[in-house]
């Protein structure tokens, strides 16, 4: 019998010390985006990886590495702050390369109604709060939009301090 994703994290959550369990990053980043309360939830849980395998299948998310603050100093808007991936398997492929230690968070790319095209284009726009410069991002205060457009609207109404930057969609390493 096939587990869902609900069994397979709480299979993952509650592993005994020393288990090498795993789940996919996809599941774990689904279901740390639901509050805490909504994880003990199964609908929840299975309902929040069907949306963002929608949303992944259909091109509306990105994979984001945001550079360890431990090499150099690096602000929102230079270059090797983040590198945005258009999958998964690239931000693996790219890591095991380059930083086998680091992580890539997915992230849905926000679009308002006006925006055209349903998948990425070649770049995103990356909204980061002001207290982000010069340090490493938080992932859970990052926002991806498809158009500085957008970007440029919701920082205007959440945050008219935020800083915006466009990094590039690397399809291939």
């Amino acid at each position: 019998m096939s587990k869902d994703a609900f069994d397979q994290y709480w299979d993952w959550r509650e592993k005994p010390p020393g288990s090498r369990l795993t789940i996919p990053a996809q599941v774990y980043h689904s279901v740390m985006s639901l509050p805490e309360k909504d994880q003990a939830d199964r609908q929840k849980v299975n309902d929040a990886v069907r949306k963002s395998a929608e949303a992944r299948n259909a091109g509306k998310t990105v994979w984001i590495y945001f550079n360890s603050p431990g090499a150099k100093r690096l602000q929102v808007g230079d270059p090797d702050w983040a590198k945005v991936f258009a999958s998964a398997e690239l931000a693996d492929k790219w890591l095991e390369q380059n930083d086998p230690e680091g992580v890539a968070w997915e992230y849905k790319i926000e679009r308002n109604a006006a925006s055209t095209g349903a998948k990425t284009n070649r770049s995103v726009w990356i909204y980061a709060p002001a207290s982000a410069r010069g340090s490493a991002a938080d992932p859970d205060s990052v926002k991806v939009f498809v158009s500085r457009d957008d970007g440029e609207k919701w920082i205007k109404k959440n945050d008219p301090n935020g800083l915006l930057s466009e990094y590039a969609v690397l399809s291939r390493c």
